[in-house]
């Protein structure tokens, strides 16, 4: 297995070159998230299928109940586990403190079946 991290997008003529002249190595990716491209070709292998991103460590989460949770308690209230009900929240939360240098933003990976 290659583990690959790449800028701006997955290096698919790379994977596949390699791919083809070793067939016994399959490359698996996940996006960059800093590119605002969340997706995967391995769940298997990159299990985190939701990311909030903040002013401090990027945190990862392989269900959307513990991304609800975690924003549940960032915000101080119940969050209903839905990526479109977290985006709310954390909106509403960041509306209310928008006076600091606090951010989040909230994105779910999506599987590449082409990768």
């Amino acid at each position: 297995m290659i583990w690959q991290n790449t800028a701006w997008g997955e290096q698919e003529g790379v994977r596949r070159i390699i791919e083809q002249k070793l067939p016994s190595i399959k490359v698996y990716f996940q996006e960059e998230p800093g590119c605002v491209l969340f997706a995967t070709n391995s769940f298997e292998h990159f299990p985190e299928r939701y990311l909030l991103d903040s002013y401090d460590e990027p945190l990862y989460f392989e269900t959307i109940n513990e991304a609800a949770k975690c924003v549940s308690d960032i915000v101080g209230h119940p969050v209903e586990q839905s990526v479109e009900a977290i985006d709310q929240a954390l909106d509403d939360y960041l509306e209310v403190h928008e006076d600091n240098d606090t951010w989040y933003s909230f994105h779910e990976f999506i599987e590449d079946r082409e990768g």
